[in-house]
């Protein structure tokens, strides 16, 4: 259990920092060059993200239960992995440049994919050898890799700033940081005895690829819906409407580090409990719930609220044109964290392919959506898509997980009381930000909400305890007796 606690502790720690330097980083690169230009810094990598499935095929998801399973087989595999891998890239890479090429796409496009595909090269093998340090139950290493990988991205970025260089640095900026990765994953997986001379052996590659395929088609479909929407706006709407709606979109993901953790933390007592008490199951299922809606709320309902404040003043008047699309895609954010329970519940209890079927018909209707609102409405169309289709995804898979566990009334309860308490906060918000420096306004909505919450006893001290429990370095049972 000390062991699962001081893992989980790692890679949540390493997430936090990783994404608040990609956060940074992003600001900075939109901030300087504008929304043409981050529009197509944004394309390129969403191009080449979509072709980053060929490169695993689930792949991934395999070998870190195969390595956990059966450690001491851990070099058959990796070698095997790494055999099919080589060629998968080959095929991304060579995917990736023919078709923007049959595509059309403008020589400085096609440079800025070129280099983007580089690093979704550098990005599967690093991810590989990584996973086999998952499945030996040794994160510390990627939590370090994390950080320092984008910390050097953010150092080289910065300096490409300072030089003026031309789009192109920022992306090879991203390309040495994985190279910092796939090179220490290296190092520290030889320095545990393991070789990585690729051999593909056929048994193994068997099994690998019977077991791999409901984890590719769940990657097809995350990956696909994830990034269909930026590819689609550039072609139907240029790359100055992809940089609109870039901010936005790394404005609302850039929380999600948050339902991870509260995931990472639930996902083995729900695990637990589903074999030995399911009313404890129902409990734990209930509370992360609760904590969902308590988090993700004050967050939607603050950014909304302040949106032209923060694009105008972080990004600048070149994204006066994102605030509408944040002010609308930000409430994806609640749908988002919602779901992060709701996933563990299915995966927890061998559901696995509820949550595969719901990903693919959320895939299906984010791009029927994007079709039909992005000719019209561009940007706010995009977001319109994503935050319906973030409530699709949400609604269908908990339907379905309340057969599993049905929540109380509690959680309705508490869903109300905290919409009044969020409505409470935004009026204070939209009522002080008009007298007062806007930065304040956040920390005073606060305190409003937190207590409104507390006055309607829909936050406790226990709730407190809790929150500050999933970011602190404790043996697992811990949490979950106070959850």
């Amino acid at each position: 259990m000390l062991s699962v606690a001081r893992n989980t502790f790692y890679l949540t720690s390493a997430l936090i920092g990783q994404k608040m330097l990609s956060f940074v980083y992003f600001t900075l690169l939109a901030r300087f060059l504008g929304a043409e230009m981050i529009g197509k810094y944004t394309f390129a990598l969403a191009f080449t993200t979509i072709f980053s499935i060929i490169t695993d095929l689930g792949l991934t998801p395999v070998l870190i239960r195969e390595v956990a399973r059966a450690r001491d087989r851990a070099q058959e595999y990796i070698r095997t992995v790494l055999g099919i891998k080589f060629a998968l890239t080959l095929v991304a890479y060579g995917g990736v440049i023919i078709s923007a090429k049959l595509l059309g796409h403008s020589p400085l496009t096609l440079e800025l994919i070129a280099i983007a595909g580089v690093v979704m090269l550098l990005d599967a093998f690093h991810l590989t050898f990584y996973s086999v340090l998952r499945g030996m139950q040794i994160l510390k290493y990627e939590s370090v890799g994390m950080v320092v990988g984008q910390g050097i991205t953010l150092t080289l970025g910065i300096c490409a700033l300072v030089l003026h260089l031309p789009l192109h640095a920022f992306l090879a900026s991203l390309a040495f940081g994985s190279a910092w990765n796939v090179i220490f994953s290296l190092r520290i997986l030889r320095r545990h005895g393991i070789s990585l001379a690729p051999r593909i052996e056929g048994k193994i590659a068997r099994t690998l690829a019977r077991v791999a395929i409901p984890f590719a088609l769940s990657g097809i479909f995350v990956k696909v819906y994830s990034y269909i929407d930026t590819v689609l706006l550039q072609s139907m709407k240029g790359d100055l409407v992809v940089g609109w709606y870039s901010v936005p979109y790394k404005i609302t993901y850039a929380f999600q580090f948050l339902p991870l953790a509260l995931s990472a933390a639930v996902y083995p007592a729900l695990s637990a409990a589903w074999h030995d008490d399911k009313e404890r199951m129902r409990w734990i299922f209930e509370k992360a719930l609760r904590y969902s809606i308590l988090l993700s709320l004050p967050i939607a309902f603050g950014i909304a609220a302040l949106a032209p404040e923060i694009i105008l003043t972080i990004y600048g008047a070149d994204f006066a044109n994102s605030i509408l699309p944040l002010e609308i895609s930000i409430f994806g954010l609640v749908f988002i964290f919602l779901y992060f329970p709701v996933g563990a519940l299915l995966n927890a209890t061998d559901r696995q392919t509820v949550n595969t079927t719901f990903m693919g018909l959320t895939m299906a209707l984010n791009i029927i959506m994007n079709l039909l609102l992005i000719p019209k409405y561009g940007a706010v169309g995009a977001s319109i898509a994503a935050v319906s289709t973030n409530a699709f995804l949400w609604f269908g898979t908990m339907l379905w997980s309340m057969r599993t566990a049905k929540p109380s009334g509690y959680v309705a309860r508490t869903l109300a009381k905290a919409l009044i308490a969020v409505m409470i906060m935004s009026t204070a918000v939209l009522t002080l930000k008009q007298i007062i420096f806007w930065p304040l306004t956040i920390l005073i909505g606060g305190v409003v909400y937190g207590g409104v919450l507390y006055a309607l006893r829909a936050l406790t001290v226990e709730d407190l305890h809790t929150f500050t429990k999933l970011f602190r370095k404790q043996p697992a049972t811990s949490i979950e007796t106070n959850i």
